[in-house]
Parts: C-alpha cells; sequence; structure tokens
C-alpha cells in the first residue's frame, strides 16, 4: 500500500463522515421547518449549506487518488510500500478511526461548552441540567477519550491486538501461508 493508496482510504473515509453529519443535520432541518420566526432564505440557506457538504463528499469519494497526490509531495523515489499484512497499516487505520471519533465528537463538545458557558451568565440562574443533558455531556467526554486513546495509543493497541490475534510478540505478522 502507497502512501497515496494510505491518503485515499482516508479521504474516503471522511467523505462518509460528511455524509452521515449531513444526514444528521436533516432531520434538524426538518425539525426547523415547525418554527414561524424562521424564514425561507434561513431554511435554503442551510439546505445550500448541506447540498454543498454532500457534494464535496462526493468529489472526496469519486476522486480520492487525484486528491491525494495533490496533498502529498512529490518524490524522486517513491519509498518502500507498506505491506498490508504488516502493523503499520492497522496503525495508521487506528488513528483514522481515532479521527474519525474524535471530528464527530467536536461538534457535541462546542455544543456543551457553549451551553454550559451561556447557562452560568446572568439571566439563568433557574436553568436546570435535566437527567439527558447529563448524559449527552458524559457520552461526548466517553467519545473525546476513545478518540485520544485511539489516537495517541495506536502502536500500543495495534501490538495488543497482534498479540491476540497470533498470541506472540512478533514484530511482524507471519507469512499468509504460515499462519498459526
Amino acid at each position: 500500500m502507497s502512501r497515496e493508496d494510505i491518503i485515499a482510504v482516508a479521504l474516503r473515509l471522511f467523505a462518509l463522515f460528511l455524509v452521515v453529519t449531513a444526514i444528521r443535520h436533516a432531520a434538524g432541518l426538518l425539525s426547523l421547518g415547525r418554527f414561524e420566526e424562521l424564514t425561507a432564505v434561513m431554511l435554503l440557506g442551510t439546505a445550500t449549506i448541506m447540498a454543498l457538504t454532500l457534494a464535496f463528499a462526493a468529489v472526496l469519494w469519486y476522486f480520492p487518488l487525484t486528491i491525494a497526490r495533490k496533498l502529498l509531495p512529490s518524490l524522486r523515489d517513491a519509498g518502500t510500500p507498506l505491506s498490508p499484512a504488516g502493523l503499520q497499516v492497522q496503525e495508521i487505520a487506528i488513528i483514522v478511526l481515532g479521527l474519525w471519533v474524535l471530528a464527530s465528537a467536536l461538534p457535541d463538545t462546542a455544543y456543551w461548552l457553549s451551553l454550559l458557558m451561556l447557562t452560568s451568565g446572568v439571566g439563568y440562574e433557574g436553568f436546570a441540567w435535566l437527567p439527558e443533558n447529563k448524559a449527552s455531556i458524559a457520552a461526548t467526554a466517553v467519545e473525546i477519550v476513545i478518540g485520544l486513546v485511539l489516537v495517541l495509543g495506536a502502536r500500543g493497541l495495534s501490538n495488543f491486538l497482534y498479540r491476540l490475534r497470533y498470541g506472540s510478540n512478533l514484530a511482524t505478522p507471519p507469512e499468509p501461508g504460515n499462519r498459526p
């Protein structure tokens, strides 16, 4: 697997993330239609942003190698390609998964922090946090911890998974024909 292939996989995962995020926000857009104070211009603007997000996701999905080549500096020597059976690919996959989890948790974190700051100000003395709010804050915190563990502990987690799978501490997995 080359550097471009790895970036292409990450771009496709990011495209999936954008689609899932757009779908999640589509439900919010539909629920906003109930309020009379929202104008058609506001709804059209939100729908336009969602359409642009989906178009960007489509470009990332259909042209990942082209974008990867543009993102990476060109080298005279492409280097040694990564072995698909090696631990390097697994570490990269774990890091990408961790980035996905962090990317999905950051908007929720921003929401809860801004709500906390707003309700701690003047005029919100009677505000009460509902159990659902507290559970959502805890779930967001757990998402951030999981994402950080995946990103920062990818090598250790990869080695742990290898030991579970093969029962040894070898630096590289056995060849496909010599697996235990």
